[in-house]
This record gives C-alpha cells, structure tokens and sequence, in this order.
C-alpha cells in the first residue's frame, strides 16, 4: 500500500453511523460480520463477552452496548444486503469485514459476490483459523491476522494464517513490533485510534490502515492541523 494510510470507520453497522460517515466523506469503513441464530451472515459486533457481577454494573453494560457500540438498534441487516446499502450511500473504496464468529468461507464469500461491491475488500479476523481458507474462497480480499494481546509471535502466527497483513491493538503497537511487522513484508493496521497523537505515532510506524470511529479527527492529525 501508499506511504499514506488508509483511514477506515470503525464500526459501520448501523444507519446512524453510515449518515455520520457520508457527512465526513469517508471512503473506507470496517463492517462487522456475526452468525445469526440460523448461521446467517449478520452485521452485528455483539455485547462484551463477560456479564458484569453487579445489577449496577449490568446496567452500565446494557447501556454500553446499546448505545455506544454501534450496532444497529434493531434488526441487524443481512450482510450482503448491508454492502449494498452503504455501497450506494457512500462513495466506498473499500471495506475491512471483521469476523466476529466462525463464519463459512464460501458462504462469506457468496455474500460478498451477491453484494455486487467492487471496491477494496479486506477480511481481518482474531481467530486466524479463518483466514487460509478465505485465500481460496475469496482470492481478491486482503486477509489481516489480528492480535489484541502480547507478548506472541505475531510474524510467525500471520506466516501460518496465510495472511496479507497484521492488525495489531493501537496500545499494542511500538516501534519494535512495528518494524518487524513492516521488516518482513506484511501490512499493518492499527486500531481503534481517535486521538491526533496517536493517529500521527501510527503512521510514523508506517501503518498502512488506521480503523477510527474518528476519521475527521485523524485526518486533520494526519494533514498536520490536529492537536
């Protein structure tokens, strides 16, 4: 990819988000793929998967989710349906799909083919058991392995992945893990980064993706004008 990162918005799944991402002009966003209860492709993050002890702390979770999560309100849309959708309300260059549940390769990539979307297509997972059968099932996607914990070996984990690239946490994300990252070939992506500062470390690692539930705030950091 270009010395200039992508600038991905985070969390595309519902309509409210999309009308804030067609005000910005965004041209990239990160969609969420979960399994219905019937093994549908559904675009849907899901709750946290720990329920707090406390009815206090329930209610502050309840309130977490629903709220500041992103996910749609009601119904979660059928994921080729949803491509369609913000594939004709935004002006999209590509989509991040993050697996959220083992989902069917073929069944991913049918989705994917019915959607009609031509742009960019980039399918990053945190269980890379996922990703070597996408190579066959979906060849013109661009497959990101990515870690939320450290100390691993993240090289030789993406090497057994078949992945394009490495996503690694942003509070995850130094020097060293980024130079081995870029020293051995992969893309790095990077999220969720919506503080100037950070925005501007990222792409001095040479991030090649930036996911951030705040494009406009990135790429005024990135443009030289943050704070």
């Amino acid at each position: 990819m270009g010395e200039t990162p992508l600038i991905v918005g985070h969390r595309a799944n519902s309509g409210r988000i999309i009308f804030w991402y067609k005000r910005m002009g965004v041209e990239y966003v990160e969609v969420d793929v979960n399994l219905g209860r019937d093994g549908t492709l559904l675009v849907r993050h899901g709750p946290p998967g720990t329920r707090r002890a406390t009815p206090i702390g329930r209610l502050i979770q309840w309130v977490d989710y629903h709220f500041f999560y992103r996910d749609p309100l009601l119904r979660p849309q059928p994921l080729h349906v949803w491509l369609r959708l913000i594939s004709e309300e935004l002006d999209l260059k590509g989509v991040l799909l993050d697996l959220k549940a083992r989902v069917d390769p073929d069944t991913l990539a049918g989705q994917v083919e019915e959607s009609g979307f031509q742009g960019m297509v980039m399918v990053s997972a945190n269980d890379h058991r996922l990703l070597p059968p996408l190579r066959r099932a979906l060849p013109r996607a661009r497959l990101i392995a990515s870690f939320n914990v450290m100390p691993v070996d993240i090289v030789s984990c993406a090497r057994a992945s078949r992945a394009h690239g490495i996503g690694v946490r942003i509070d995850l994300l130094d020097d060293k893990v980024a130079a081995r990252i870029k020293g051995e070939g992969y893309m790095l992506s990077t999220w969720t980064v919506n503080d100037p500062a950070q925005a501007r470390r990222a792409a001095g690692l040479g991030a090649d993706i930036i996911v951030t539930d705040r494009p406009d705030i990135v790429k005024k950091a990135l443009a030289g004008q943050g704070g």
